[in-house]
């Protein structure tokens, strides 16, 4: 009793039990690649899905590491992982990522695309080059990897997922993210393209978009909670939590969402 008032008060839940007191785990069997999994939303769901039998592939930014922390704590739980550090703006990375986790699980059946840079600076236009680079980075480098792992599915005859993460100030006028919500306004239609294109293949595309998080992908890019304007206007007077939104990742990436594909969740409070 006292482990779970102590888990709870981290703001963690204990893990479902079967019948037969084993930690559940829906996803053993089954190869992930997770991209961004060096620290924030893209850690904490590499995390959740090897926590749930997943064998996980972390990539990490090159320039910013922390995938490598990633899949030490994977393997510290017993779990299986391999850390790739890779700069997914370059097409031919995209691929050699997806070969890497072929070479490593002998296959893949999950992709979880959570690559992101930052807002710009209202202040500050945007130069073409940067302009560029969140495109390629958010857009582009989705896209590429989307294709490259699709096709070694396809091979492979056993369906999979695809799972992106969005935004939801795409879906609005926000000053300082005219590039960004672009390019993730993209990415919600890319996601309902892909999952007509790759249904008869057993393959499910679906993406979420998650609001205002407690600890962003890299914190250096962002405000701070207690500097961020859109908190106190939440209902909840608080960020959201990575690990819930790793749970709605984890679940979509389960045999319980069989029936669920092309559909983009706004994970948020926000207005």
């Amino acid at each position: 009793m006292e482990a779970t008032r102590q888990l709870l008060q981290d703001g963690r839940r204990p893990p479902p039990v079967t019948a037969g007191g084993h930690a559940m785990r829906p996803l053993a069997g089954k190869v992930a690649v997770v991209t961004d999994a060096g620290a924030g939303l893209g850690q904490r769901i590499a995390l959740e899905l090897g926590g749930r039998g997943a064998s996980v592939l972390a990539q990490g930014d090159p320039r910013c590491g922390g995938a490598e922390e990633t899949v030490r704590r994977l393997l510290a739980a017993g779990g299986r992982a391999v850390a790739l550090p890779a700069d997914l703006s370059r097409v031919p990375e995209c691929g050699r990522l997806i070969e890497a986790c072929v070479q490593a699980f002998g296959g893949i059946d999950i992709l979880v695309s959570s690559t992101a840079l930052g807002p710009e600076l209202p202040s500050r236009p945007l130069p073409p080059d940067g302009y560029d680079r969140v495109l390629h980075t958010d857009l582009r480098a989705p896209y590429f990897c989307a294709q490259a792992a699709a096709r070694r599915m396809v091979a492979q005859g056993r369906g999979g997922q695809i799972l992106y993460v969005g935004a939801p100030r795409s879906l609005g006028p926000i000053p300082g993210y005219g590039a960004h919500s672009t390019a993730r306004g993209g990415l919600h239609l890319l996601t309902r393209r892909l999952s007509r294109e790759l249904a008869p293949h057993h393959i499910r595309v679906n993406c979420v978009a998650p609001g205002t998080n407690a600890a962003p992908c890299h914190p250096s890019r962002f405000p701070t909670e207690e500097r961020d304007p859109i908190v106190p206007r939440l209902p909840w007077r608080r960020a959201g939590l990575l690990h819930d939104l790793a749970r709605v990742v984890a679940f979509l990436c389960t045999a319980a969402a069989g029936g669920i594909t092309g559909q983009v969740f706004l994970i948020s409070d926000e207005d």
